[in-house]
C-alpha cells in the first residue's frame, strides 16, 4: 500500500471562556453630566437703568489754559500746541476733558494724567489740534461739560507764544534810587500775572517770570548792555530781541535811565524782553515846563510894558 506522509493531526484543546465580571464595564457605565454653576447675564448683573461708559477723567477746578502757540514758522499742522496747567496739589486724570473752539472740539484721551503743579502740552498728534491764526476763542471743558477756563486772542504774530506769565515789578524807592535786584526780597517786588505774546516758548514747563526794573545805562556792547541799579551792576543780554543800535548808543552817551523787562538768567544777569528809555521823556517834560514858564514871562512882560506906556501917556 501507499505510505502515509501526512503529520498526525494536532489535538484540539477547548478554550475556556472568561467569566463576565460583576463590575460594570466602560461600555455600560452611565454618562455623568457635571452640573455647571449658573452664569448671570450682563443684564442681570447691571440694571438696564445704569449706563456703562468708558473711564473718564477727574472733575477738578485746578486746571487752566496756560499757553498757546497758534502760528509757528512754516506749516501750522503738527507744530501748533496748547498747554494746560494743574494749579492744585492732586493728580488729575484728563480722560473726557475737551479743548474746544467755537467750531471744533478736541477730546483728550484717557491715557493723559497731569501731576500736581504740572504743565502738559497737546499738539495735533495728541488730540488732532488745530488753531486759528486770526481771532480765536479757546475753552477748557471738563467731563461733565462744564466750562472751566477760557481765553481769546486777536491776530497771532508768527513764532511767538501767547502765555500767562508772572510779572514782578521792582518797587521804586525814590526818583533815582532803586532796590538792588540781586539782594531783593519778595516784599521789594509787586507780583501780578498777565497774558502776553512772548518769544520765550515753554511747552510742558513753567511759564516765564519777568522782572521789571530801572537803572542808568553805563556800558554797551554788540550783544548786551549794562545798567546801574542801586549799588548793583546788571548785565542785560539782547537775547532774541532786535535792538536799535543807534538808540542804545544815544542812551549810553546820555547815561539815560532805562526801564527793563527781562527774564533772570543768573546772578545780576537778564535776557531782554523789552526796554524803554525814560530819561529822555523826563528831560522832555522838564523842557516843556521851561517853555511854558518862558511863555508866561513873555505875557507878563507885555502886560507890564502896556501898563507902563499908559501911565506915561496919562502924565503927558
Amino acid at each position: 500500500g501507499e505510505e502515509n506522509t501526512h503529520a498526525p493531526a494536532t489535538p484540539v484543546v477547548p478554550v475556556t471562556q472568561t467569566p463576565t465580571p460583576s463590575t460594570t464595564t466602560l461600555e455600560t457605565m452611565p454618562e455623568i453630566k457635571p452640573e455647571l454653576p449658573k452664569i448671570e447675564t450682563l443684564n442681570e448683573i447691571i440694571p438696564a437703568s445704569v449706563s456703562v461708559e468708558a473711564p473718564t477723567g477727574d472733575i477738578s477746578e485746578d486746571l487752566e489754559i496756560s499757553e498757546v502757540f497758534p502760528n509757528p514758522v512754516g506749516p501750522d499742522k503738527g507744530n501748533e500746541w496748547i498747554e494746560i496747567h494743574n494749579t492744585g496739589d492732586e493728580i488729575v486724570h484728563l480722560g473726557g476733558w475737551e479743548i474746544s473752539t467755537k467750531t471744533k472740539k478736541f477730546k483728550i484721551p484717557d491715557m493723559f494724567v497731569i501731576k500736581p503743579g504740572g504743565y502738559m502740552s497737546f499738539n495735533f498728534d495728541d488730540i488732532k489740534l488745530t488753531l486759528k491764526n486770526g481771532p480765536n476763542e479757546i475753552f477748557l471743558i471738563d467731563p461733565e461739560k462744564n466750562e472751566m477756563d477760557f481765553i481769546n486772542y486777536d491776530e497771532a504774530p508768527e513764532n511767538v507764544a501767547f502765555a500767562k506769565v508772572t510779572i514782578r515789578e521792582q518797587n521804586q524807592k525814590n526818583e533815582n534810587s532803586f532796590i538792588p535786584v540781586a539782594s531783593a526780597q519778595e516784599k521789594n517786588f509787586t507780583d501780578k500775572t498777565e497774558w502776553r505774546w512772548t518769544k520765550e516758548k515753554t511747552p510742558g514747563k513753567a511759564n516765564p517770570i519777568y522782572d521789571i526794573f530801572e537803572g542808568k545805562m553805563i556800558e554797551t556792547g554788540l550783544q548786551n548792555f549794562s545798567v546801574q541799579n542801586g549799588k548793583e551792576k546788571i548785565l542785560v543780554d539782547f537775547g532774541k530781541q532786535k535792538i536799535n543800535p543807534d538808540l542804545i548808543a544815544l542812551a549810553m552817551q546820555q547815561q539815560a535811565n532805562v526801564k527793563i523787562i527781562g527774564i533772570k538768567k543768573g546772578e545780576n544777569k537778564y535776557e531782554l524782553e523789552s526796554y524803554e528809555i525814560i530819561q529822555q521823556q523826563k528831560d522832555q517834560k522838564k523842557d516843556d515846563g521851561k517853555s511854558e514858564w518862558n511863555y508866561y514871562w513873555i505875557i507878563a512882560f507885555i502886560i507890564a510894558a502896556g501898563i507902563g506906556f499908559q501911565i506915561l501917556k496919562s502924565k503927558k
